[in-house]
């Protein structure tokens, strides 16, 4: 009896396989696409944004050393800052009676932290301005 050979198949990329297999290959080469698209967005917009620390001040306390302001330190820039100083002025008549300042160390884009300054004199009493007099970029 002859032997006869079988006829070989070529291999070819049709969806004869498993369709999950592809459709896993397609939703993640979609997923990479889109982190590509993001990061070359973020990485072309970096250099517009910038930091914005502000404070605002959510409560003064009484204690055995004077006054305890307690504040939320914000960046509501998109940048990180880094090494942020605060400085917190009681001014009465317009003149400053007392100072006292405050650095964070790390303020993320979009984030706050908690802080506190202590004044011998009563804030309630004077004007009470606390501000960002510097900070860097990281």
């Amino acid at each position: 009896m002859e032997k006869r050979d079988k006829p070989h198949r070529k291999p070819s990329l049709s969806l004869n396989g498993n369709h999950l297999e592809w459709g896993l290959a397609a939703l993640s080469t979609i997923i990479v696409i889109a982190m590509i698209a993001f990061l070359g967005h973020q990485a072309m917009t970096q250099d517009k944004a910038h930091s914005d620390p502000v404070a605002v001040v959510t409560g003064i306390f009484a204690t055995a050393q004077g006054y305890r302001v307690e504040f939320d330190a914000r960046n509501a820039g998109k940048t990180t800052a880094a090494a942020v100083t605060f400085r917190a002025n009681l001014l009465r008549d317009g003149n400053v009676i007392e100072t006292a300042d405050i650095t964070f160390d790390y303020l993320p884009g979009h984030s706050h932290r908690a802080g506190t300054v202590i004044f011998r004199a009563k804030p309630r009493e004077s004007t009470l301005v606390i501000r960002a007099v510097s900070y860097r970029l990281p």
